[in-house]
């Protein structure tokens, strides 16, 4: 565990280093650190349970966030490498630098430690969108950014100091011994910064505008990595507080199953591309959030499922818009139509992981979705009956959505060119991802 956290501190250094031969040694170095990692789970299946060295403390649950944060930021560095005319040093630097917070966010079980490396997060995004963002608008954008993070991250700060108090400690372990954490209200106070980030919809105003503003990297990594955070969060508080349902939890229920369904009416409405992708990435977040909740089997499987299938879907759709709007020079929904002739391999890819994105069967996602099915079964049959309504709209969004596109009436303008080899590579890497999780999920 200590050996591969120095590896990647040193890839931060050589990223950022003098030579510009460093920076792809940094590169290899990143690669050689993910490959061990998988080698380790689909080879050997080495981690099983936890690996432990104190303060580090890598479970499965960890284990897989760490895999998705070393292929994703290993393909934003991939993907923003040809549109970077500037600043590649530190582009991949900052990249580094994110995948170094995330390997420590997901190893530790210490409060405070989880709180900061949860809040450092925010920096690398942060700078990839000021510095590369191509409109005005990114400063707006960081601004929103900025201000729903730190608010957000404030309650967080302030029970964990009343946890001291009590505890004197700041293990996580401590809050399996306390009552008052959920009686007196302080699950709220800790769930506040991971709604933020996840986000929930109505705290989700921030997240359209840093997807419209970022570069396509940028986009990559905030869809298929930092919206992970908030779930992960939520993920990590119900296995150490597993509670009765009270009012709280089922109005929280609520939100996050009516939240999909208002985001897949929200996609129907859109005529930005990059919009249309963030409004059902918060859909999909908030119904993750909701399977969370839910303290069955079948609830939390199914929202950990979906976290981990949108961590690779959300990614390949920005990828897919972004070579649209290379070969549209527009990402209006107004100006397109009648493209699936000039780039047939472009629309097979669009189309299938749309398909993944609404859960058609038999994907990750569709198994995700079904597990919240039956979690819900033990809660309300009016949420189930919501979120069937949730999952057919959103499925609507998505069909109209590729049919506008490759389908649609033609408004003039013909787009052509194959997929590039930087483009191919992109794309079937994330195919294949998402064929073996989906053939894990049907064995």
């Amino acid at each position: 565990m200590l050996g591969v956290l120095f590896v990647l501190i040193f890839s931060v250094f050589l990223s950022f280093g003098g030579r510009f031969s460093l920076l792809w040694v940094s590169v290899l170095m990143l690669l050689g650190f993910i490959m061990k990692l998988t080698y380790m789970v689909m080879g050997t299946g080495e981690v099983l349970s936890s690996v432990q060295c104190y303060p580090l403390v890598l479970d499965w649950f960890g284990f897989c966030f760490l895999l998705l944060s070393g292929w994703v930021s290993l393909l934003g560095i991939w993907a923003g490498l040809g549109h970077l005319f500037f600043g590649v040093r530190f582009y991949v630097g900052l990249m580094v630098s994110l995948l170094l917070f995330l390997f420590i966010f997901f190893s530790v079980w210490n409060l405070l430690l989880f709180f900061f490396m949860f809040e450092s997060t925010m920096f690398p995004i942060f700078l990839i969108v000021g510095v590369w963002g191509a409109q005005p608008e990114r400063i707006l954008a960081n601004y929103y950014f900025f201000m729903y993070t730190m608010l957000g991250g404030f309650p967080v700060m302030v029970f964990i100091m009343l946890g001291y108090r009590v505890f004197l400690g700041y293990g996580l372990w401590y809050l399996m011994e306390s009552s008052f954490f959920v009686v007196g209200g302080a699950f709220l106070f800790m769930v506040s910064a991971f709604l933020c980030k996840l986000p929930l919809y109505g705290l989700h105003l921030w997240l359209p505008k840093a997807h419209v503003e970022a570069p396509v990297g940028g986009s990559i990594v905030l869809a298929g990595l930092l919206l992970k955070l908030g779930g992960y969060g939520v993920l990590r508080l119900m296995t150490v507080v597993w509670v009765e349902f009270s009012l709280v939890f089922v109005v929280l229920l609520g939100l996050g199953v009516w939240g999909s369904c208002v985001c897949g009416m929200i996609c129907m409405r859109q005529i930005d591309v990059k919009s249309l992708i963030a409004y059902s990435s918060v859909g999909h977040m908030s119904l993750s959030f909701g399977g969370l909740l839910v303290c069955f089997f079948f609830g939390f499987k199914g929202g950990f499922l979906l976290l981990l299938a949108h961590g690779l879907v959300s990614p390949a759709l920005f990828g897919a818009g972004n070579c649209i709007y290379e070969r549209n020079g527009s990402r209006v929904l107004l100006a397109m139509g009648s493209y699936h002739g000039g780039v047939s391999v472009l629309s097979f890819f669009f189309f299938f992981f749309l398909a993944c994105n609404f859960g058609f069967p038999p994907t990750v996602n569709f198994f995700g979705e079904l597990c919240l099915y039956f979690g819900l079964l033990e809660v309300d049959f009016f949420l189930l009956g919501l979120l069937g309504l949730g999952m057919v709209i959103t499925g609507i969004a998505m069909l109209k959505f590729y049919s506008k596109v490759f389908s649609g009436v033609s408004v003039g303008i013909f787009m052509e060119g194959s997929v590039t080899l930087r483009e191919g590579i992109f794309f079937y890497f994330l195919l294949y991802m998402l064929l073996v999780l989906s053939l894990f999920m049907v064995l």
